[in-house]
């Protein structure tokens, strides 16, 4: 590993410590989520200081250490059993001569630090991404105002309940999405999902009001005058929407410069769309429930 792209690498992890989320945000969730162990959710990715004092060695030897067939996770998506997968697994991955079955090792280990170092969120989240495929420019974002105004009043004023919720549109492999999402550590999360699709199907039966537009486009016009207040506004919204989207440079940048108008004719037919159960893939993820 050359010294030169070593010390690039961690340039390149140092700017990932400068962006990183918040403890509330829903990809931290998922991360803390996903891949759960012992430390309570420290972060593993270091400090300026313990950075630099990596060095080449270090990682190597680590590696050596720990990057072995024992410590190999596989994931395995297709219609295929257990039995076939396991099988595949045993004939393509062997440990070392002398080292006992991993099966018959006890399931409790301490975690691998730092790789594995991370914890069970505290941190419940619900989202649900619907297919709005042939919006018209500034209908999703419309639609999305709507359906957060909505979920907020619902979840955090009705309900009384500490949350983040939040509704974006968001490009991916070509097809547009209304991704709508909510974050929060109350035991009473298990009930967003149920409340996530209430809002949704409500959309297509009451259409915004007077007072949702209103205030869906006085938000509109606070987000666009906070980020052209900020010297590096426009960088951090062009980079986010050509780093999260499939959308190239030439076309995120004058989007992001100059936003379509919030279309709401073409609101409710994206509403309609968010409606259809079958255009939604959802996920929820909670330490307060077994799946």
């Amino acid at each position: 590993l050359p010294f030169a792209q070593f010390d690039r690498e961690k340039g390149v992890v140092g700017a990932e410590a400068f962006d990183r989320p918040d403890m509330i945000s829903v990809e931290y969730a998922v991360d803390q989520l996903l891949f759960p162990a012992a430390n309570g959710g420290a972060t593993v990715i270091g400090t300026d200081k313990s950075r630099a004092s990596i060095s080449i060695d270090d990682v190597e030897a680590f590696y050596a250490q720990h990057y072995v067939p024992l410590n190999t996770a596989v994931v395995v998506a297709g219609d295929v059993s257990l039995d076939d997968a396991r099988a595949i697994v045993e004939q393509g991955l062997r440990g070392p001569p002398g080292v006992a079955d991993v099966r018959a090792q006890d399931e409790r280990e301490a975690p691998n630090v730092p790789s594995e170092a991370k914890a069970l969120s505290f941190v419940t989240i619900t989202a649900q991404a619907h297919l709005v495929d042939g919006a018209k420019p500034g209908a999703c974002a419309a639609a999305a105002g709507v359906l957060e105004l909505r979920l907020r009043r619902l979840v955090i004023a009705e309900r009384g309940l500490a949350a983040q919720i939040g509704a974006d549109c968001h490009r991916e492999r070509g097809h547009e999405f209304l991704v709508v999402y909510g974050a929060t550590t109350s035991p009473e999360s298990s009930q967003l999902p149920d409340w996530m699709e209430r809002v949704s199907a409500e959309g297509a039966r009451v259409p915004p009001s007077a007072d949702e537009r209103t205030v869906v486009e006085r938000r509109r016009r606070v987000q666009l005058a906070w980020m052209k207040a900020r010297a590096s506004g426009y960088a951090d919204a062009i980079a986010f929407a050509t780093g999260r989207s499939d959308e190239p440079f030439a076309v995120a940048a004058p989007r992001i410069a100059k936003p379509a108008p919030l279309h709401w004719a073409g609101a409710a037919q994206v509403l309609s769309l968010v409606a259809d159960d079958k255009r939604t893939a959802k996920a929820h993820f909670s330490r307060f429930e077994a799946d």
